[in-house]
């Protein structure tokens, strides 16, 4: 928030809104205590621990960056983005960031 500049209060809406985002998070870590609780006896299982991992922790970022942007003006603001930027993979993005660093060196 800007200093000298009050942002208007969140409503009771924006707030339930943002307890179920809060609880989609802490549901999301619960998961992966257990996963990483019960652990693996494989590399195989390991790779799929790993991957599962990844999965909630980008849909935990996706979901506090849906609430940092719910406050705006609260919060020191979206990290990431939408669901592209924190779902798919990072291949997903390499030919879009490819041609934007050919354009710049045109």
């Amino acid at each position: 928030m800007k200093a000298g500049i009050a942002a208007a209060q969140p409503s009771d809406v924006t707030l339930r809104q943002l307890a179920g985002l809060f609880d989609a998070i802490a549901s999301k870590a619960a998961q992966i205590d257990q996963l990483c609780f019960f652990g693996t006896d494989s590399m195989e299982q390991l790779q799929l621990t790993l991957d599962l991992v990844r999965s909630a922790v980008n849909q935990m970022g996706l979901i506090a960056d849906l609430g940092a942007a719910k406050l705006d003006g609260y919060s020191i603001g979206v990290l990431r983005g939408g669901a592209e930027e924190w779902l798919l993979p990072p291949s997903y993005a390499k030919p879009a960031i490819s041609a934007e660093v050919e354009e710049a060196t045109r």
